[in-house]
Parts: structure tokens; sequence; C-alpha cells
């Protein structure tokens, strides 16, 4: 690695506005170790736990408990499954509702009931112990879309189904008998509503109507593409529809006009169901083909926005250091002052920051392992809210909710520890365990339960040296992507896929369009990886689609990055948008609209 002269400036300049986070800001120009916990939004879904890959038979919906509570869904079989706010633990909720029905759709009303529609035409209601019981049957059609009419609408109480030919029914929850049907107009394939505006997907015309009490439709929004699911961000004002046809999530102003496309996701064209926690995330299930292995994903709203998202911060700071994504969709960071030969006033630091997604930034800590260590890697642990910052000299440091700084492992062989990630539940047997890169060329395996570094695999250059493996990212599914940049000496950057026997596969791309790489991120909805580079000095992000064969192309050049061999946090929002680390001589963050 090389340092850099950075230029200094008044710690006290950086932006301090609060949104939910913890810690406090030190004017000091030394080394204190002061800072208090990182705390997440009361209540709002931990996006830290998404995405999860699942075992899918068929369409999907997904449904919030009240109050920003568990995450039910549904995948086509006739059981319904659990994601735990406490935890992000994934249960069975019930099995073989309805004696084995395929359930297509799921709601959970404002006193905890939950329904279930079925390919049959039945619709269930389910207790907390996950017996069930029939409602009602709203004829031979699937049903596609459930929803609960809310309180002060003419619909209040009561439970609407989207059957297809069937119809819009609605089900009285007092006296189901047989349901009332709403209109046939079309084929309805999934419900919300805006207020106490009853709103529903029209898949006979592609659009979005408004459904009257008699049941007159209205178009809100003509020329969508395949819409298979529908939910409301009411905050925003906005409706998230799934369009199956361009496999994209787009928003729908409640007023009409748009549609703005925000992210790629592979959408079931029998339908897609799409849940709003009502605080901060939405979940759906995201499947190709249908059958498939599937995933599970929750994304933070709102998204981040170009116009108030990005820029340098003041501080004596420096460009180089690593990026996470928090449980509650906040970014934390970490990063470096030098100290500079040249001026014996000035000493080095590391900082550690968090930031929100209105930029709004924050100082939570200096000093960590000391004033003299470089802090380089960085991840969370999003139940225990623990973070694990790799350094210079070879440690992985723990810092918990509370902000306590303990040593939680050592690389033996002094690598630095230039990557940090933790595997997910489908990698092999390390499901939860710690991943690190090291510029020794080795990748670490670290079990929280023992914390004694084991060697995963080692990576060598083609000049058979160590290769340094500046970055890395999982999938959900259970792949590991590593970043090998090369070094000055070899520069021959490579990307490589490791299954969890530590095979690994070199996925052959040409190093000229790699350049000097030094972040790794995933957009798994796009199936691409985001590289952060510097390409013939300038810098970029880069996207390498995971095809066959796989291919390099340039997504953003970015205003400024470090060149080369500096480790450089890049991560993707799931939403549409990349954050990157970005900076020379002060730290800050750029956001990258890597989609559309």
């Amino acid at each position: 690695m090389c340092w850099r002269r950075r230029a200094r400036a008044a710690l006290c300049a950086i932006t301090t506005l609060v949104w939910g986070l913890g810690g406090s800001l030190s004017c000091g120009g030394g080394g204190g170790g002061g800072g208090g916990g990182i705390i997440t939004i009361p209540f709002a879904f931990p996006q830290g736990f998404f995405p999860i890959s699942i075992t899918a038979a068929g369409p999907s919906d997904a449904a919030f408990a009240p109050g920003g509570g568990d995450l039910l869904f549904v995948t086509g079989t006739g059981d319904i499954f659990r994601v735990a706010i406490a935890d992000g633990a994934l249960t069975t909720f019930a099995t073989g509702v309805g004696g084995g029905a395929l359930l297509r759709s799921i709601v959970v009303a404002g006193d905890g009931a939950v329904f279930v529609g079925a390919a049959n035409g039945d619709v269930l209601q389910v207790d907390a112990m996950g017996v069930s019981m029939p409602f009602a049957n709203t004829g031979a059609n699937p049903v596609t879309g459930l929803a609960i009419g809310p309180a002060e609408s003419p619909f209040e109480g009561n439970v609407l189904a989207a059957a297809g030919a069937s119809g819009i029914q609605v089900i009285d929850r007092n006296s189901p008998g047989t349901p009332m049907v709403l209109t046939t107009a079309a084929d309805y394939i999934d419900l919300t509503f805006s207020g106490v505006t009853l709103v529903a997907l029209d898949t006979t015309n592609d659009e979005v109507d408004t459904i009257a009490t008699d049941g007159t439709d209205t178009v809100l929004q003509a020329g969508l593409n395949d819409p298979v699911g529908i939910t409301l961000d009411a905050a925003a004002q906005q409706l998230l529809v799934a369009e199956a046809g361009n496999d994209r999530l787009s928003f729908v102003p409640v007023t009409g006009g748009g549609p703005t496309p925000l992210a790629p996701y592979d959408f079931d064209p029998m339908g897609t169901g799409i849940a709003y926690d009502g605080l901060g995330t939405i979940a759906f299930v995201s499947a190709d083909p249908p059958g498939a292995a599937a995933t599970l994903q929750g994304i933070n709203v709102p998204p981040l926005s170009p116009a108030t998202f990005g820029g340098t911060f003041g501080g004596p700071t420096a460009g180089f250091g690593d990026l996470e994504l928090l449980r509650d969709g906040n970014f934390v960071a970490v990063a470096n002052d030098p100290d500079d030969p040249m001026d014996p006033t000035d000493s080095f630091n590391n900082f550690l920051f968090t930031v929100n997604r209105f930029a709004e930034i924050q100082l939570v800590q200096t000093g960590i392992a000391g004033a003299q260590e470089l802090l380089l890697s960085l991840t969370s642990d999003p139940v225990t809210q623990q973070l694990f910052i790799g350094t210079a000299s070879g440690t992985i440091i723990e810092r918990n909710g509370l902000g306590g700084l303990s040593l939680f492992a050592t690389d033996p062989a002094g690598g630095q520890i230039l990557g940090l990630e933790r595997a997910p539940a489908t990698f092999g047997a390390f499901g939860g365990q710690l991943f690190a890169t090291t510029d020794r060329g080795d990748i670490l395996r670290i079990d929280p339960a023992n914390p004694m570094p084991v060697v995963f695999a080692n990576v060598m250059t083609p000049a058979a040296q160590p290769a340094p493996l500046s970055d890395l990212v999982f999938s959900s599914d259970g792949r590991l992507f590593v970043l090998d940049n090369g070094d000055e000496i070899t520069p021959t950057p490579r990307v490589f896929e490791f299954d969890a026997a530590g095979m690994a596969t070199d996925l052959g791309l040409n190093p000229a369009s790699l350049g000097q790489p030094d972040g790794l991120g995933i957009d798994e909805g796009g199936n691409r990886l985001l590289v952060a580079t510097v390409v013939t000095a300038q810098a970029q992000l880069l996207a390498v689609n995971l095809t066959t064969p796989p291919t390099v192309s340039a997504l953003n050049l970015l205003v400024s990055l470090d060149e080369g061999f500096l480790p450089t946090g890049v991560v993707y929002d799931r939403i549409g948008g990349a954050v990157v680390r970005i900076g020379s001589d002060t730290a800050g963050f750029a956001l990258v609209q890597v989609f559309p």
C-alpha cells in the first residue's frame, strides 16, 4: 500500500445532524476513544437480515405483522414462513394450510389475524399457532391478492380478495358467508389501499386502477409492463409496483404520473406480492425461473437521492477506508488520517462515522485500537449491532452496540485485513462466520464462538507472490467473490468465485478492463458485481455482469477515488444506487445510480 499526505481541516466542521444514530462529536485533536453506540431506528424491520435464499415453488406474497412486526410470506406451497424482526430467524409459521392448498397471497389484519388466499379460490384464516380454518371461497380462480379495509373506509374491517376472472370480492369478517363481488371488469392480481381508496393491479390492461364502492374503476397509471404486485409507501405518497414484463421495481405516485424505475429484480409473472411495514422497509420474493431457488429481499426506503446524498465532509480524514450498510438502512464507515512527516505538529488518527439516507454525517468514535492504527475494513452483525473492524496490523477489533472495544482476532501471519464480511447461512457450514481477505493472499475464516483465524484459501499472483486481496462479498445463495487488485508489481487484477469447499474459479476478466480495483459490492437483482477502481487514471465504478462468460462495463465516473491499493468501500443500497467511499484529501461518499 502507499500512503499520501492528507489535507487537514477543523474536525468540528463535520456536519453532525442526527437521525437515529448514537455517538458524540469530539473536537479534540488527539486519539480520543469516546463515542456512544449506534442505535437503529425503533421498530423498523432490519434490512441487515436480507437478502435470504429460500426454496420457492411458485408465485409469492408477503405481509408484515402490524406495527412493524415479523414478516410472513408464502411461495406457492401449503406453508407459511416467518422472518423474525428480533434476529432475522427464518422459520415455518404454518404447514399444510388448508390440507396442502397452494397458497398465493397473504395479509395480516390489525388484530393480528392472518388470512391466506389459495390457488383453488379458497381464503383461509390462520391463528397464532399456525392452525388454519376455512374462511370463504371466491370461486375457481386463484386468490392472488388480499387486503384489509382500513378504518373509516367503506370497506373497514373487511377482507378484500383479488381473484382474476372471479373479480375483486369483499368478505365480511363477522359473517363471511358468500363474498360480495365488487367488480369483474378486468383480471386483478393484487390490491392495496391508499388512504381509504382501494387500488388494484389490472393485468388485463397493464395498469393501476382505483376501485370505487360501486365497482367503478378509474385508471391511475397505464402503460405498465405486466404488473404483478403492489403496496403503498404512505409517507412518500408512492405506490411500489413489481413489473414482471421488464423485471423492475417502480414507484407510481398516488396522484398518478410516473412510473419511476427503481431497481431490477426477477418477478414471477404469476404474481409477486410486495409488503411494506409502514416504517421504512419493503419486502418481496424474487425468483427466476419459477420453482428455482429464490431470494427474499428487504429494501429500505426512502431511496437515496443524488440531489441530497453525497459529497465530501470536513475533518482530518482520508479517502481510504471501508463502508457498510447497517440493519436500519444507514451506513457506517471508517477513515484514517496518516501523519505528515514534514509537519511535526501533525499526528495520526482514525475515525468511525455514520451517515444516514439524507447524507447527514456523524462522527461516532476516534482512536480505535490506538491513534496510530489504520482501519481498513468493516462489517457488522445485524442481530447484536456489533461492528468488526480490520486493521493494517492484522487485528480485527470488535465494537459492541454500546461502543465498547475489544480485540476479536489476530492474523497469525500478520497480514493487513483488507476485506471483511459475514458469511450467509447458505455458505456451507460457515453461516454467520467472519471471512477476511489480506494483503498476503489469504482468505481467513473466523468462527465467533472460537475466534482463531483459519486459512480458508490462499491466492497467489501469476508471479508466485501472495496476491493482495483487497475486498470480498457474498451472494445470498452462498457464493463468495474475492477481488485480487494485482498490486503495483504484478498489475494483473482478477476476480475469483469461491464455493464453501474453498474451490476457486477465476472469472477470466480482462485485467486492463479492471484497472486498479479496490472495492467490491454486489447487485443481486441485476446479477452483477460492482467494482470501485481507477482505470487509466480515472476513478470509475464498474459492473461485472455475472453472465456466461462474465463481462465488464463502466457504470459511472467518480469525482475522486484513491488511486489503487487503498481500500475503497462500495455498498449497493438494493434500490438502484451504489454508495462509494471517495476522496483523497478528505473523506466522503458518492451515490452512483446503477439503475436504470
